[in-house]
């Protein structure tokens, strides 16, 4: 599945998440100093997943849940070593965080979702893939908070392409 995350978009929303079909959803929610609740909410129906970040954007935990469940733990660290790192599902962050170009692999070394900027009619935009349709609520949030982990940080974007 091939998504384009964009910052803003809908009213109250810190991105928007399009597909060639129109909305697929928002990321809505609470930001605070040490704390935050994100929500990616569909147009219509009950919420895909839930973010729950403890600690700064620069340093930080933040909890995936979908289906009422923690489906996933993913930690940032912007001046760290390790920039971005998953404790569970055992997935591998690929990539730079302040260009925001990144993928994820899992242990099988086997792609779980691609994300990488460029600049669209309406801004600074990212392409997110994801190859399972099963993975796309979990992967949209994983990449919404990694996103969120450098703010201030303006992103390496590339022109798209015309078409």
């Amino acid at each position: 599945m091939e998504f384009i995350l964009r910052q803003g978009g809908a009213a109250g929303a810190l991105f928007t998440v399009e597909t060639a079909a129109g909305e697929y959803c928002r990321v809505c929610g609470e930001q605070g100093a040490l704390h935050s609740r994100l929500w990616l909410l569909p147009p219509q129906g009950a919420a895909l997943a839930k973010i729950v970040r403890v600690g700064t954007p620069e340093l930080s935990r933040c909890g995936v849940l979908t289906g009422g469940r923690e489906r996933a733990v993913l930690f940032t660290s912007v001046a760290g070593r390790r920039q971005a790192w998953f404790s569970r599902p055992p997935w591998r962050f690929r990539g730079d965080l302040k260009s925001r170009a990144f993928d994820v692999v899992d242990v099988d070394g086997a792609l779980r979702m691609t994300h990488s900027p460029f600049w669209a009619a309406r801004g600074v935009c990212y392409a997110v893939t994801v190859p399972r349709e099963e993975d796309a609520a979990l992967c949209l949030a994983a990449a919404a908070a990694i996103d969120l982990a450098s703010p201030g940080r303006a992103p390496g974007a590339v022109p798209a392409a015309p078409g």
